[in-house]
């Protein structure tokens, strides 16, 4: 059973892609700037950085998922 949270309320099951920093602030910083990326962006990192395989197993949820995601500028 998941905690409250953004993983329980989208049901989310499966980590794709994360960045280590050196520090909290970098972290912040660069999680700032993800949130304004739009979806195509997200998915392009993604992408960059997951085998293949990995890919196409999450490409299917990429619609279910996509109602819950904001555009924004990069």
């Amino acid at each position: 059973m998941l905690p409250k949270g953004f993983a329980k309320k989208y049901q989310v099951h499966t980590l794709v892609y994360y960045e280590q920093h050196a520090d909290m602030r970098a972290a912040i910083t660069r999680e700032k700037q993800l949130k304004k990326w739009n979806r195509a962006w997200k998915i392009e990192l993604i992408e960059q950085h997951n085998p293949p395989a990995a890919v196409r197993s999450v490409a299917g949820d990429r619609q279910a998922v996509s109602r819950h995601t904001h555009t924004g500028h990069r």
